[in-house]
């Protein structure tokens, strides 16, 4: 089963650290070459599409809302 995180930390004013870890363990034998391309496509395209939906304007006023231990556990919408 796949898994992974982002960890989102400001570093200076308009300057975000991203850190994104993924676990996969694909079944059967891929071919190297397919591999490859998903290792090096697969965070950039997930990287976009998070920049999208973090500037999108529905965004703008959300707050998130955060588990007893620090962790995000959702988004609130105004």
């Amino acid at each position: 089963m796949p898994s992974g995180y982002y960890r989102l930390t400001e570093v200076a004013p308009g300057r975000t650290e991203v850190i994104m870890s993924q676990h996969v363990e694909p079944n059967g034998s891929l071919p190297g070459w397919m591999v490859n391309s998903l290792v090096t496509e697969t965070p950039y395209e997930s990287l976009r599409n998070l920049r999208d939906l973090a500037t999108d304007q529905k965004y703008a006023d959300a707050t998130f809302i955060e588990k007893d231990n620090g962790r995000i556990a959702g988004v609130r919408l105004p």
